[in-house]
């Protein structure tokens, strides 16, 4: 029995043995999902988290969280982009106030990967708001 895994690039495809015990790195949206999908096919699944388990509390509590305050500073890019992410158990899930991004959707959909089906899947599995009808604070989230 094999899986197959669909690379970035276009048309290729791997194919090796299906594995029964799998390691996540990060319990952020991302990994829980892939978690999750994998232990319903069957794998035996475990979730390795860097960071500590932390209460919820306000957004004011929640900033001290993210990488690029003055307890965490920022990492940068060669380029100079700033990297900002929260490093505890759920990843940045826990401060994003249920803020989805569709990442790279129509980047992949230009080299022949449609992901649509996918992405709305883990929106309706994470409980993510459509941004569609959204005014005010909620508009910017169009932007990205």
């Amino acid at each position: 029995m094999t899986t197959r895994f669909i690379s970035a690039g276009p048309g290729y495809i791997m194919e090796f043995p299906l594995l029964k015990n799998i390691i996540i790195m990060g319990s952020g949206v991302g990994g829980a999902t892939v978690a999750k999908e994998l232990a319903t096919k069957g794998h035996k699944v475990t979730i390795l988290e860097k960071g500590k388990y932390h209460k919820l509390g306000t957004t004011m509590r929640a900033l001290k969280f993210y990488s690029g305050s003055l307890l965490c500073p920022a990492e940068r890019t060669p380029e100079g982009t700033e990297i900002i992410r929260t490093i505890m158990v759920g990843g940045s899930s826990m401060v994003t106030l249920a803020n989805g991004v569709r990442a790279l959707e129509k980047e992949l959909r230009a080299i022949g990967i449609n992901l649509k089906d996918e992405f709305e899947e883990a929106e309706k599995e994470t409980g993510v708001t459509p941004t569609q009808g959204l005014g005010g604070n909620h508009a910017c989230r169009n932007l990205c």
